[in-house]
């Protein structure tokens, strides 16, 4: 099929190729010219799967964020537990490398791998300790 008849839109289908291959493009996502077209037929019959509900009056009508309308933070509030506490020391006693109450960990900023095999990952190319992200709190 020549390129020209591919991109031009169909009076079915409001997708076109080109349609697609923007949306595909903006999201970062490669495909072949075959799998371009699979893709494009496949969204156009998404879109029609909606075609009964635009038949319906929706004007005035407040749009639905979530199913079960007032539904708010459902998370549990974040606050220590003494019963499921783990001691400071416990929690510490297993860790590669720790400083106080924290945690070290590799710098995640690249300095690791500049280093050579033998050096600390814990520490800055200049050797010193690094503290930026590199430590995290446990317990309160």
């Amino acid at each position: 099929m020549p390129q020209a008849e591919r991109d031009a839109p169909q009076a079915d289908a409001p997708l076109t190729r080109n349609d697609v291959a923007g949306i595909a493009d903006y999201a970062r996502i490669a495909l072949t010219p075959e799998e371009l077209d699979q893709m494009t037929a496949y969204l156009n019959d998404a879109v029609a799967l909606l075609k009964p509900i635009r038949h319906f009056c929706l004007e005035g009508v407040e749009p639905t964020f979530h199913p079960i309308g007032g539904l708010a933070n459902v998370m549990a509030p974040d606050e220590p537990d003494p019963a499921r506490s783990l001691p400071t020391e416990v929690a510490l006693s297993a860790a590669a490398s720790s400083r106080g109450r924290f945690f070290r960990i590799p710098s995640i900023l690249g300095a690791a791998e500049d280093a050579p095999a033998d050096s600390d990952p814990t520490a800055t190319p200049g050797g010193a300790m690094s503290d930026g992200g590199a430590t995290g709190e446990v317990g309160r």
